[in-house]
């Protein structure tokens, strides 16, 4: 009797720690799958190096050529403006889902997630990325949060409105607009000015600028400087685009342009 006693006991002991081992697995899997993801995107910033940006008036399509330099590659080949782009990767990769919820397809219009105010495509140029299509929809009554979804999925969610503040910008906005943003003034070896009939040369000699052309002897190291600077400084305003020949001459940028400036760095590199 005793031995049928503890035979049922051990018995019993096994189920109840089968039980407790197996149903608990199961219950924190439950949980983890009804536990709705933090992060609004699931991917590390530095796995992102391509993104399509389209909006109403633009398609924008820019890859990260190294750290936080972008080059845009569509409509038009032009630098990227690292901050804006770069933004877009840390806001939706550090940005969450604060709330989420099942809508209606006819629902969406409501949030503008049937017809979104932008779509954000990002993905790795190297596969280590699937392409992923975020549709940016309206912001949120308190202008902290908006409203997304990712294509093909009928949920809607609530972000921080950081997402919308990047990915909401133009071409224009997504270009870089320094003129010689690389330009560093003391690797200038020479400098060339041609307007009218007049071309200057001036050629660095140590920490001084010697001119040798149309004359020979010491430029004024304030106004060489000033001239540096104002390239390097200057930032674009407006960009015309494939402008037509006689657009071009209006503007004093045909075949005789009013000047021209040539910077020649010490590696031999053109800068104009």
């Amino acid at each position: 009797m005793k031995l049928i006693r503890t035979v049922v006991l051990i018995a019993l002991a096994l189920i109840l720690g089968l039980w407790a081992f197996y149903g608990e697995r199961h219950l924190d899997e439950r949980r983890r799958q009804q536990t709705p993801d933090p992060h609004l995107c699931r991917v590390s910033p530095a796995f992102i190096d391509s993104l399509v940006i389209i909006t109403g008036a633009d398609t924008t399509i820019a890859i990260n050529v190294s750290d936080s330099t972008w080059r845009i590659v569509a409509p038009l080949v032009w630098d990227g403006e690292g901050s804006h782009l770069g933004s877009i990767v840390r806001d939706i990769t550090s940005s969450g889902r604060e709330r989420s919820w099942r809508v209606e397809p006819d629902s969406m219009r409501y949030y503008a997630l049937q017809y979104p105010h932008a779509k954000l495509i990002y993905a790795s140029r190297f596969g280590y990325v699937e392409p992923e299509t975020l549709f940016v929809g309206a912001g949120a009554a308190n202008n902290k949060q908006g409203y997304v979804r990712f294509a093909g999925s009928d949920t809607v969610i609530m972000t921080n409105i950081a997402v919308h503040k990047s990915v909401l910008k133009s071409l224009y906005d997504f270009r870089k607009k320094s003129i010689f943003p690389s330009i560093v003034p003391a690797e200038i070896a020479q400098i060339k000015l041609r307007r009218a009939d007049e071309e200057i040369e001036l050629v660095r000699r140590g920490t001084r600028w010697r001119m040798v052309e149309p004359i020979d002897r010491w430029a004024d190291a304030d106004t060489v400087n000033r001239l540096i600077k104002a390239f390097k400084d200057k930032r674009i305003a407006s960009f015309i685009d494939n402008p037509p020949a006689d657009e071009l001459w209006r503007l004093g940028l045909g075949d005789r342009s009013r000047a021209e400036a040539e910077f020649f760095m010490v590696d031999d590199s053109l800068r104009s």
